[in-house]
């Protein structure tokens, strides 16, 4: 009679383990997901409301002072009448919004010289996951924009 030589171990019971490990994946991966959505909306609304500024800014930059530049004798830049700047930036950022997120766009600074435009524009933008995670949903959005006279 011979004998084995490795005693069987007994047999281990490993059901449920894989279900345990996707039980405490998903949580993680969800939270991934929600934090990923909230910083692409952030990003899209900042990126959105930057091209809005330089629209309306570019715009603004072509407001001639035709006054000064009917009544100059000599032209080296296209005199800005700054009234008519401003009143085309409010234009511009307080049409109709078509972004869902963002509300309530305001021109935070505005500076206006004979050859130059440049605005500092603020957005409120509501993040769809925050909430869930005990952060205030609403985030303050901000961006620049700069544009001088097109003739130097």
């Amino acid at each position: 009679m011979t004998t084995p030589l490795t005693t069987p171990s007994p047999i281990r019971d490993d059901r449920g383990t894989v279900m345990m490990l996707t039980l405490g994946l998903v949580p993680i991966i969800a939270g991934l997901i929600a934090v990923g959505t909230d910083a692409a909306v952030l990003f899209t609304q900042r990126r959105a409301l930057a091209a809005d500024a330089e629209s309306a800014v570019l715009a603004a930059a072509q407001a001639a002072d035709l006054e000064a530049l009917y009544t100059s004798r000599q032209i080296d830049s296209l005199p800005l009448d700054c009234r008519a700047a401003r009143a085309i930036v409010d234009q511009r950022l307080t049409k109709p919004n078509l972004r869902q997120q963002a509300s309530g766009v305001t021109v935070a600074d505005f500076r206006c010289t004979a050859t130059s435009v440049s605005l500092r524009v603020r957005s409120r933008v509501e993040l769809p996951f925050a909430s869930h995670f005990g952060v205030d949903p609403t985030v303050d959005v901000a961006t620049d924009a700069a544009a001088s006279s097109p003739l130097r």
